[in-house]
């Protein structure tokens, strides 16, 4: 199970006991509240970003922010967030997130009113092939994230061999 606490982002250096926290930005697009980061949590109160999402409550598709999203339908806003996903989750968590979050690759699954929203500047099909990109990334079944310590270790000491 994907666990997570939504918040506003002043608390977005607070400390949780959950693993993630879906932080709103309680930003306007366009009339709509569909700005979200999310973010892992390290330790005491440190916090590392690891998404930009555009949240929708299929409930609530107008909902104001700082309203807890009841039945969301999530994007993965751009390629650096499924690649700091990809490096910071293990596979099992990114699958847990799809389902919890209800993250869809395909904004026609995503009611029209929304698009301008979540497509600001972005032209519907460009939009699409990027969400294909995103899909690949963060699909792939590997768990990058046991081997960063390894290589940062490996970097800090100014070892010649990987």
């Amino acid at each position: 199970m994907f666990e997570y606490t939504q918040v506003h982002a002043s608390r977005t250096n607070d400390k949780f006991s959950t693993p993630y926290i879906l932080v709103d930005l309680n930003w306007n697009d366009f009339g709509y509240y569909t700005l979200f980061e999310l973010y892992k949590v390290i330790h005491n109160g440190i916090n590392k970003k690891i998404a930009v999402l555009n949240c929708v409550d299929s409930d609530n598709p107008t909902r104001t922010g700082n309203s807890v999203l009841k039945n969301p339908t999530t994007i993965i806003h751009d390629i650096d967030s499924a690649i700091k996903m990809l490096l910071f989750m293990p596979y099992q968590e990114r699958i847990q997130a799809i389902n919890s979050l209800n993250i869809v690759f395909d904004l026609n699954l995503i009611k029209n009113n929304i698009h301008k929203s979540i497509l600001r500047d972005n032209n519907f099909l460009s939009f699409q092939m990027i969400q294909q990109e995103i899909q690949n990334i963060i699909l792939l079944p590997f768990d990058i994230n046991n081997i960063l310590p390894q290589i940062t270790n490996i970097l800090s000491n100014n070892q010649t061999d990987l």
